[in-house]
């Protein structure tokens, strides 16, 4: 007897329509969607992101290693994307490439401009934001910010390349 198949939901579709919050840490996050896995195998490694974390918030921390772009918001409307903090994570899955794009939106820029206009490379923030993203050897993970501080850590490392496809 053949296995039924519903065509109509595809695993690999998004989940999670609610954001919740988990209390998932960087390296347990790794160990199920880091890059090691998505290469082994993308399709296990996307559908445990669509069911565990996808749409779901995080608090970590990081080092900012730079912003990648500013875009405008047109006629005043919220822009999601206002910012691209590109963001190093101890641990890190490459030397010379950040981990995770940290998308900062308009009003979450304005609130804060100081802060965003302040960071140098290597400065430790704390971040609770929305997991929208599976990175892969192509892209980095995304995270839509909700909140972002500065913490009192700090970490030199070298420049890291950015590579323009990597962006959201």
């Amino acid at each position: 007897m053949r296995p039924s198949y519903n065509l109509h939901v595809n695993p690999l579709s998004h989940h999670n329509e609610q954001s919740v919050r988990i209390k998932t840490t960087w390296p347990e996050f790794l160990q199920d969607c880091g890059g090691e896995q998505v290469i082994e195998n993308f399709v296990h490694t996307k559908m445990v992101f669509n069911e565990k974390y996808e749409n779901n918030i995080v608090s970590w921390s990081g080092y900012f290693a730079e912003v990648k772009e500013k875009q405008q918001s047109f006629f005043g409307l919220n822009n999601n994307h206002h910012l691209s903090i590109l963001v190093k994570m101890e641990p890190s899955e490459s030397s010379i490439f950040a981990d995770l794009v940290l998308s900062v939106s308009t009003t979450a820029y304005q609130t804060n401009k100081t802060l965003f206009d302040g960071l140098k490379k290597g400065d430790g923030i704390d971040f609770d934001g929305v997991l929208v993203g599976l990175g892969n050897e192509f892209k980095m993970h995304h995270v839509q910010s909700r909140l972002v501080a500065r913490n009192n850590k700090f970490k030199e490392f070298a420049d890291i390349v950015v590579r323009e496809s990597t962006l959201p």
